[in-house]
């Protein structure tokens, strides 16, 4: 049961963290641990839909268009959790996947994120699509922002 870990980088501003919101999409490609294809398109999926495979359940499962292989993707239970600042900013894991079949190797940031800043304020459905986003802090009166935002995956 291979578990890897999407792990995220940001440089943030006036920003205390980052984390998922209930049913968010995540938008990832794989490659297929047999023949090692690279799927065309990435592929979403999210932690509330769970469909049968074989004797579990996956939140994601699809066949290698390349050799057959059936391959699933079910994001482990209670794992999420919130990017915190640091300086210099570092790697650090927001979510792990258990991947059987396949192996993630990019990650595509989309819409559903939760920031809160220093103050407290909270912003909902932030988009990071162009892995970047700026707003305004009415209760500090400054701006927050989250640039040059970065992802890997590790493999636990």
């Amino acid at each position: 049961m291979p578990i890897f870990e999407l792990q995220l980088k940001a440089s943030l501003e006036n920003t205390a963290k980052i984390q998922t919101s209930k049913g968010m999409f995540w938008k990832i490609r794989f490659a297929c641990s047999s023949c090692h294809e690279m799927s065309a398109q990435y592929m979403e999926f999210n932690a509330d839909e769970e469909t049968d495979v074989g004797r579990g359940k996956a939140n994601l499962a699809s066949k290698c268009h390349f050799c057959g292989r059936v391959r699933s993707v079910l994001v482990m239970p209670k794992s999420e959790q919130a990017y915190v600042a640091s300086e210099p900013p570092a790697f650090s894991t927001i979510i792990k996947f258990d991947c059987r079949g396949m192996e993630p190797v990019e990650y595509a940031p989309g819409e559903g994120w939760v920031v809160e800043a220093e103050s407290g304020e909270v912003y909902l459905d932030v988009d990071l699509t162009e892995c970047e986003w700026v707003d305004y802090d009415s209760r500090n009166q400054c701006p927050v922002g989250i640039y040059c935002l970065e992802s890997q995956f590790q493999k636990e």
